[in-house]
């Protein structure tokens, strides 16, 4: 299984938030005007993984995002996360998705370590759990 970037995971949530079984970034910017959410993770998408031509293009025809993509460029990508929350929230998303095995991995380790503990300290067997 391959792992989930961040490109791959804003673009399951374009398809998702959208309700459209498309990767049009036109439709996608369309459905946005109404949607909060889906504006917000289209913006993310164009500002960091769309070609400058395409997104120009977009940014024409749609002046909300030119105006957002507009907000997103000029703060550098590595403060990009902490200072506007909104993006913020998505990128923490995307870090609980991609880290969901790990961090249930390390509640099973804890839990088979406290039930081991339980079994020395009353002296119970498997079977009798």
């Amino acid at each position: 299984m391959r792992e989930l970037t961040f490109k791959g995971y804003l673009q399951q949530q374009l398809c998702e938030l959208s309700d459209c079984n498309s990767k049009s970034l036109y439709k996608f910017a369309r459905l946005a005007e109404r949607n909060a959410r889906l504006k917000n993770v289209l913006c993310l998408y164009l500002v960091n993984f769309v070609p400058d031509n395409l997104k120009n293009q977009l940014c024409k025809r749609f002046p909300y995002v030119a105006i957002e993509c507009e907000r997103l460029s000029s703060v550098p990508l590595e403060q990009l996360y902490g200072s506007l929350s909104e993006y913020a929230t998505i990128y923490e998303n995307y870090l609980n998705r991609k880290n969901t095995k790990a961090n249930e991995d390390k509640i099973k380790a804890l839990m088979q370590k406290r039930i081991v503990e339980l079994q020395k300290e009353k002296g119970i067997s498997n079977y009798r759990i």
